[in-house]
């Protein structure tokens, strides 16, 4: 087995309003993954690269996964508006 890792990257973090940014995320040697936003956003998966809604106010959002051990793997990045 490999390193343990879970990592969250948003392009951009600095948005206009009322626009979309691409959220990615991967994981190794995890057993569950959960991206959510405070706008509501939700995404379930071990790596993944989605778009947002649409993004009208500064949004935090945590990447959380869980590795065989059952350990926490906890990642943020909030997004703001230009």
């Amino acid at each position: 087995t490999g390193k343990a890792d879970a990592r969250l990257s948003i392009v951009p973090l600095i948005t206009e309003k009322n626009t979309s940014v691409v959220v990615r995320w991967h994981s190794a040697d995890m057993k569950s993954c959960k991206v959510s936003g405070d706008n509501g956003d939700t995404w379930v998966g071990l790596s993944g690269e989605l778009l947002s809604k649409k993004i009208t106010e500064r949004v935090q959002y945590t990447l959380a996964c869980e590795d065989m051990r059952g350990k926490k793997y906890i990642d943020t990045l909030p997004v703001s508006i230009r």
